[in-house]
């Protein structure tokens, strides 16, 4: 047996395995003193026993003919596309060359009569057949087939694209998911990208958010859509030799334990555990407790809010729901406390459902026996929140794909806003058909935003209409809006809202569309008040593909009347290069103070060397930065939390600080902010971090005029 490095004189026990930098071979003193856990450290018997296991494995799967296999097939697939696309283009000179034929028939058949000649018998009764509309009848043909044929050569073009795009990036995705917003979560962006290394990275802005191995390539983990949860929350525990979770799981939320998780056997859930609500975060801490038999939930199912059980739903022995149950609202949190309650029947909903907003009846529908809803039905519009009272009401049909039986909208659809229509339309074969009007993302009382324009099957069609009333006035202004062309894509000069537009800050987008994409020069514009004039404060150029190129002015991730931050430097191909500035806009508008100039993300788009964050609520009352060093999209070594009093203070004081492990993970002592940190409520907390974790007791500080005092 090997003897330590250390300690001659003792023999080599332990392989330290937790993800971080040192001399792994461990004996008894070395265990002592090194600070990892069980969880962490294998004995050496067990470390061969892995190994070995993984080499079979690996020798299985290199000396199987699977890989040749697939890569054949997927060479025969580009034959077989290549001579498809052949016979594709072959057809098409046949339908064009037909086309031409008849376009020439009816051209030289009109253009050669007039009403001063005499018709010949050889043409009349093809001119009765225009009478009888059919030159009517080719012409809607006609366009029909080139409308179609558009619509198959913009799949084609985005498919291939992003195939193609997937393959260079060792298959990147870009992903739709929920951002914290003020007290709500709404739709933002990131990418995720998994790694040759066997990986799954989360992206954000040039920052890795998370980094989670993957064990099973072709059971790869589900993608995470909540950004608070990508960030924040790490579950924690051990695997055994087969890499399957085993034992104890537990979740910790910045850091610091949560009362919650359960017990695996060989990669399944068993006996008791506390799971967390589907959007967990600091705004929605809701968990549901139970029984798991083999992975799958069984009998009582409780809601615990507020350490206080508030609703409960019964599983069958094969893990469905049955009887009365409740379900949470996808984005269930203290300011919008949703639940839907009805029954259940073999996993399906059927009868009637209600929708409750903190146990007061909000609207409510009917399921068949098949669990399609049927009949006339009221349920929440997508934009609900407690203080957005929208709510959709018209009636569902039964109809079926294949074997599948589902339900689809039909006829007048309305859209209520505390009880009186506001807007709606109608439903053809579940599609939106005619006009309609539709409301902004952030409609509300103070916000009253709509749109006004015509579908087709479904797809956005001629012109549409932004209007925007406010709370006091009588009628709408129009504000924006553009057109779309005979393929359902945006064309001409447009005006479109911020996501986040409101009467204390209205964004505005300016620019030209052609086939869908942003072209040319777009320019932002802002008001901070519906009373001032409206300016620009941004903008720069799209090029041909409809990506931002040359020098850009654009909006921080967060901006709105309180967090007036821009964002100022260059792109290339639609990807930031060079130097970027960090401005933040003075409260007379006309004058910009630049907060930091900043190295831009690196070839790979990650963030690195030194840069300055602003804090996640940076705002008029929380001048608050953030100031270290990346590494390829992770922070390292020291990081210091800097203050200004007020927007236009130069003086910065530092008011928190703590260093970072090579793997981005907080370590040893550290300060840091309460999460709604302000000038009202200045509070800091003081402790130490192991691996990214809190241990160890915490103190609390709050700031008073003449310093910190705990």
């Amino acid at each position: 047996m090997r003897a330590c490095t250390n300690h001659p004189q003792e023999k080599i026990q332990n392989i330290c395995i937790a993800n971080h930098q040192c001399k792994r071979f461990l004996c008894q003193k070395c265990q002592n003193s090194h600070g990892v856990g069980d969880l962490d450290k294998l004995n050496i018997e067990d470390f061969n026993k892995i190994i070995q296991n993984q080499f079979e494995l690996f020798q299985q799967k290199s000396k199987s003919l699977q890989i040749e296999r697939q890569k054949n097939e997927f060479k025969e697939f580009i034959k077989e596309a290549k001579n498809k696309f052949e016979r594709l283009d072959q057809e098409m000179s046949k339908q064009f060359e037909m086309i031409d034929k008849e376009e020439q028939y009816y051209f030289e058949l009109i253009t050669s009569h007039s009403p001063k000649v005499n018709y010949s018998d050889q043409n009349i009764n093809s001119l009765i057949e225009i009478i009888r509309k059919k030159l009517e009848n080719w012409n809607f043909y006609k366009d029909g087939f080139f409308q179609q044929l558009m619509r198959i050569k913009n799949n084609l073009e985005e498919t291939l694209s992003q195939c193609l795009n997937n393959i260079i990036t060792y298959n990147s995705l870009d992903c739709k998911g929920l951002k914290r917003f003020c007290a709500q979560l709404q739709e933002t962006q990131f990418q995720v990208i998994y790694t040759k290394n066997m990986e799954m990275v989360y992206v954000l802005d040039g920052e890795i958010l998370r980094c989670d191995s993957i064990e099973d390539y072709n059971n790869k983990p589900q993608i995470m859509k909540n950004l608070q949860q990508i960030k924040h929350l790490k579950w924690h525990g051990s695997f055994n030799l087969e890499y399957k979770k085993q034992g104890v799981w537990y979740p910790t939320w910045k850091g610091l334990k949560i009362d919650a998780g359960g017990s695996y056997l060989n990669g399944l859930k068993q006996g008791n555990w506390k799971e967390l609500g589907q959007n967990y975060w600091e705004k929605a801490e809701v968990f549901q407790q139970g029984n798991y038999q083999n992975n799958q939930k069984k009998g009582v199912w409780q809601i615990i809010r507020k350490n206080k059980q508030t609703h409960e739903s019964t599983y069958s022995d094969h893990g469905v729901k049955i009887g009365r149950g409740f379900d949470l609202h996808d984005n269930y949190h203290e300011g919008n406390q949703v639940i839907f309650n009805g029954e259940y029947k073999q996993g399906k909903k059927i009868g009637k459902w209600n929708t409750l907003l903190k146990e007061k009846l909000l609207c409510s529908g009917e399921y068949d026996e098949q669990g399609i809803k049927r009949g006339q039905w009221e349920e929440l519009h997508n934009n609900f929140f407690e203080c957005n009272d929208l709510i959709e009401s018209g009636l569902y049909l039964g109809s079926q794909i294949g074997q599948l039986p589902i339900s689809q909208k039909s006829g007048q659809w309305n859209i209520k806003f505390e009880g009186n229509v506001i807007g709606g339309g109608q439903y053809q074969n579940g599609f939106k058909n005619g006009l309609w009007t539709e409301v902004h993302d952030q409609f509300s009382q103070q916000n009253q935003i709509f749109y006004q324009g015509a579908y087709k099957n479904g797809k956005k069609v001629e012109d549409w209409k932004i209007l925007y009333k406010r709370e006091e006035a009588s009628k709408a202004d129009l504000i924006g809006g553009g057109k779309y062309d005979e393929n359902q894509l945006k064309t001409g000069n447009w005006k479109e809202l911020h996501e986040n537009f409101h009467i204390y800050g209205q964004i505005i987008y300016q620019g030209v569309y052609s086939k869908g994409k942003k072209q040319q020069k777009w320019v932002i514009q802002y008001r901070s008040q519906s009373e001032q004039n409206i300016i620009e404060i941004g903008g720069g150029l799209y090029d041909s593909e409809g990506r931002k190129d040359n020098l850009w002015v654009e909006l921080h991730q967060n901006f709105s009347g309180q967090r007036e931050v821009l964002l100022k430097g260059k792109y290339k191909n639609g990807k930031k290069y060079d130097k970027w500035e960090i401005l933040q806009m003075m409260d007379n508008k006309d004058r910009i103070q630049g907060i930091q100039e900043e190295d831009v993300n690196d070839e790979n788009q990650l963030k690195h060397g030194k840069w300055t964050d602003l804090y996640e609520n940076f705002n008029n009352d929380a001048q608050v930065r953030y100031k270290g060093e990346y590494k390829n999209g992770k922070k390292q070594g020291a990081w210091k939390i800097d203050l200004r009093e007020t927007k236009v203070a130069k003086i910065e004081m530092t008011i928190g600080n703590g260093d970072y492990d090579e793997n981005g993970r907080k370590t040893g002592e550290w300060v840091e902010l309460v999460d709604d940190y302000d000038k009202w409520k200045q509070i800091i907390y003081k402790g130490v971090y192991v691996e990214g974790v809190k241990v160890g007791d915490w103190n609390q500080w709050i700031r008073i005029e003449d310093g910190l005092k705990l």
